[in-house]
């Protein structure tokens, strides 16, 4: 995903023709440094929060109304159910929130800004974990699914964006590059910042194929730091 995200980056930011040698020279650099980079953090990062890769399921609805030429005002809400590596029953989880996007200008419509208000709140079952899922748990710590489960969060926070939204469903056009920036407040976790990035193409004609990274960066509070790589595909019909 870096190599992908770099050679991108080169692409669309070369002067003139594309210098085929440079470009080698410069995914060789970047290979080595961000191997070294994502082994350590593999290293001191892995815990179980991790290694938990269950199932959600999800029902979300969403609303977009657009106030004039350069705001759009978007309301999001999706209902969560939660399961671990062993099909346990781990909770439920219930989401709002609401966006005001604002382009900036037509010459540069990819430059957006946007503030979003989001409201999401976890709850917990009431199941005693076993197997995979209980294997994860430290000595001492509570056995039950409200170990894994998430904090509430009820966050603000303030975008500067390029391309497209690394979270879009919409099909995608033949090449889509996203870049988002942003600062948050949480009561609960403190301030922070946040980074996204990713690419984006078509198979088909009406799916989208998508690869992107996030980076949370928590200043205090309760949240520990993330980082968050991933492929989606989403096909309509």
């Amino acid at each position: 995903m870096v190599l992908v995200t770099t050679l991108a980056g080169f692409y669309l930011g070369a002067a003139g023709s594309f210098d085929l040698a440079v470009a080698l020279n410069l995914m060789i650099g970047t290979a080595l440094a961000s191997g070294g980079t994502l082994a350590l953090n593999q290293r001191a990062d892995e815990d179980p929060f991790m290694l938990l890769i269950g199932r959600r399921n999800r029902i979300e609805l969403e609303s977009d109304f657009q106030i004039d030429r350069w705001n759009q005002w978007t309301v999001d809400a999706a209902l969560n159910r939660y399961h671990s590596i062993d099909n346990q029953d781990m909770g439920s989880g219930q989401a709002v929130s609401s966006a005001l996007n604002h382009t900036f200008s037509n010459t540069h419509p990819a430059l957006q800004g946007r503030l979003v208000a989001t409201w999401m709140n976890f709850s917990s079952a009431n199941t005693i974990l076993t197997g995979k899922t209980a294997s994860l748990i430290p000595a001492g710590q509570i056995n039950n699914a409200a170990y894994f489960m998430p904090y509430n969060v009820h966050e603000i926070a303030a975008y500067l964006r390029i391309g497209d939204q690394t979270n879009s469903d919409l099909p995608a056009r033949d090449f889509e590059y996203m870049g988002e920036f942003g600062l948050y407040y949480d009561p609960l976790i403190g301030a922070g910042y946040r980074a996204k990035s990713g690419l984006a193409t078509k198979i088909f004609g009406a799916d989208r194929l998508q690869f992107f990274f996030e980076y949370d960066e928590a200043n205090q509070g309760q949240k520990e730091n993330m980082l968050e790589t991933g492929v989606s595909y989403v096909y309509h019909y």
